[in-house]
């Protein structure tokens, strides 16, 4: 079952509400297809999704968002989780979402959520479509009455929590794939990756390291086996933050990032990072994702999601579909660059500076005013 789009509506921050779609919307030809997963007929999901804006524009937001789609539909979340803090001032929204289930198939799930008396968030009401995806992509969203097979209701849901989606009947029979958020990581970098590190992940990230792996003793205690190229003693440690000590913060990052790319290509699915660049050179990160790009790396079509500040990144992406941009105005707007921008043979990074976009880079009144600012502080 793989999510081809969400559309979130009645967040008080997000006027026009979160729509993230991975469908391709610009024609797919030879020449442009490379970071596409064809399911059928006319029908192409992106393997990389990439969101940029300036600070406090709603990129993390809108991750979250997508995690908890995911949580609630695809791994049995539930409404009132602590996880959805983002949540905790909203009052009444409407979750749309769309999953290809295979074999042609295309389901759709509308929930109502609401808050009761007790402030808790309930499913209101809840609905399930699933129809056979035609050859024309035009139409791909559309469902009519005769393909609704499930509405949630007290009679027939009788032992189903009322923070739990109804999802729960459908997903239990379909393939699960891989869903690793890294959001939580984003102002945090402590080593996660346990076991054999391997060589090619080590080598990539930090060439003077020999070798670094994680094991139990008899007591099942922590052990961190740690050499570096050209010394002869090996190094022990039972803690992961002892490694900052060691290993440089990208070599830290870039290990448990790599882990999870490994992880979601061995089984499909999806990988969300917020602030991809945290850490990391800029090679590094057009590496990672290449690597989804590329169908001898991503042979199962895994998805990469994530938030950035560098609009260099938008020159690697041929596509403008494949690029989503969070803008503040009185509030938080996101936009397909594909909606904002037709022709995909401008230089992306020079368009998005320049502001032609949208507020795209802070105001220049606000500019001005830091800059007078700090022309006074040494008159003080």
């Amino acid at each position: 079952m793989e999510l081809l789009r969400m559309n979130v509506q009645g967040l008080q921050l997000f006027e026009e509400g979160i729509d993230l779609d991975f469908v391709a919307r610009q024609r797919v030809t030879e020449h442009n297809d490379e970071g596409l997963t064809h399911l059928t007929g006319s029908v192409y999901r992106q393997n990389v999704l990439g969101i940029i804006g300036i600070n406090a524009s709603g990129k993390t937001t809108v991750l979250k968002t997508l995690s908890f789609v995911m949580d609630l539909y695809m791994k049995q979340g539930k409404l009132n989780s602590e996880k959805y803090e983002f949540l905790h001032n909203e009052d009444n929204f409407t979750i749309e979402a769309y999953f290809y289930i295979g074999e042609k198939k295309l389901m759709k799930i509308q929930s109502l959520v609401k808050r009761n008396q007790r402030k808790q968030f309930i499913f209101e009401e809840e609905k399930i479509w699933i129809k056979t995806i035609g050859e024309v992509k035009k139409a791909v969203y559309t469902f009519n009455d005769k393909q609704l097979k499930v509405v949630r209701s007290n009679e027939n849901s009788p032992y189903l929590a009322n923070d739990m989606s109804i999802m729960i009947g459908q997903s239990k029979n379909i393939d699960e794939q891989e869903i690793i958020d890294l959001i939580s990581e984003t102002n945090k970098n402590v080593m996660k990756a346990a076991g054999q590190i391997p060589v090619q992940m080590v080598g990539f990230l930090d060439k003077s390291i020999d070798y670094f792996y994680e094991e139990k003793d008899a007591n099942q205690n922590l052990i961190i086996r740690l050499k570096f190229k050209g010394q002869d003693k090996e190094i022990y440690l039972n803690n992961h933050q002892h490694l900052e000590a060691y290993l440089s913060s990208g070599t830290i990052k870039g290990l448990n990032v790599l882990a999870a790319v490994e992880k979601v290509f061995k089984e499909g699915g999806i990988l969300m990072i917020d602030e991809i660049e945290n850490h990391f050179n800029k090679e590094i990160v057009r590496t990672i994702i290449n690597f989804f790009r590329n169908e001898k790396t991503n042979p199962k079509g895994a998805t990469l999601v994530f938030t950035t500040h560098y609009s260099e990144l938008l020159d690697d992406f041929e596509r403008n579909d494949s690029i989503y941009i969070s803008l503040k105005e009185e509030k938080l707007l996101l936009k397909n660059m594909r909606d904002l921008l037709v022709r995909s043979d401008y230089k992306k990074s020079e368009v998005y500076q320049s502001s032609y976009l949208g507020p795209t880079a802070p105001s220049y009144d606000a500019y001005m005013d830091l800059k007078k600012y700090l022309q006074q502080v040494h008159q003080q």
